[in-house]
């Protein structure tokens, strides 16, 4: 009797075991699996705000330039706060996908060369000489989806004067224009979307206005 009352102890004591050792197995599993799930979810909230704040550069930065293109005043000649010459004022129109209407990237090759999406001059004139330094801005593409990326670039001549990666995981860049024949102005409304590289659901949209002094041409 006592002999089987031990082995009857054992044999509860090995099922408690086992059946603790497969709670804390389930305990684990779904810790496990929380824990991923909030990595996970912490990832692409990082991932979103740093696409919001790579569009908001982008913009700040386009804006700084276009508001620039591609006009200048040759000569000028005021007396007392009256034009007496009317201006001599050269232009250069933008140069734009599609004539800045439609989906910018539509025939974007994705063969690892920079692909231009628009180009224009700006010049600046300088106090001490009354000259104007002529720079040419470009908008291009590299890369293939999903980690296709913009670009700005400023050049002098043959000197590259800045170039800057300003967004990531480019899903589409939609345009269009409205022309101001009175003002003298070009809106361009373009309409940048990002997506997730690893979840294409999730997207991060921005919708810039730009204003240009000059008409646009298509390549």
């Amino acid at each position: 009797m006592k002999s089987f009352l031990k082995r009857h102890r054992s044999a509860v004591t090995l099922v408690e075991i086992l059946i603790a050792v497969s709670v804390v197995g389930i305990i684990s599993l779904v810790v496990m699996q929380f824990t991923s799930w909030m990595t996970n979810a912490q990832k692409i909230t990082a991932w979103k705000q740093n696409a919001v704040d790579d569009q908001r550069v982008n913009e700040i930065f386009w804006q700084k330039h276009f508001s620039g293109a591609t006009s200048r005043i040759e000569s000028m000649i005021v007396d007392k706060g009256v034009i007496t010459t009317p201006a001599v004022i050269a232009t250069e129109p933008v140069t734009i996908r599609g004539g800045g209407s439609g989906n910018l990237m539509a025939d974007y090759p994705a063969d690892g060369n920079e692909w231009p999406i628009w180009t224009f001059k700006t010049f600046e004139k300088e106090t001490a000489t009354n000259n104007y330094i002529e720079s040419t801005v470009t908008g291009f593409l590299k890369g293939a989806s999903p980690y296709i990326e913009l670009y700005g670039r400023v050049t002098r001549g043959a000197a590259v004067i800045a170039e800057q990666r300003l967004m990531s995981n480019i899903l589409s860049i939609n345009a269009a224009n409205r022309s101001f024949p009175d003002e003298n102005v070009t809106v361009l409304t373009v309409d940048f979307v990002v997506n997730h590289p690893l979840h294409e659901h999730i997207q991060v949209r921005k919708q810039s206005n730009f204003k240009i002094s000059t008409v646009l041409e298509s390549y």
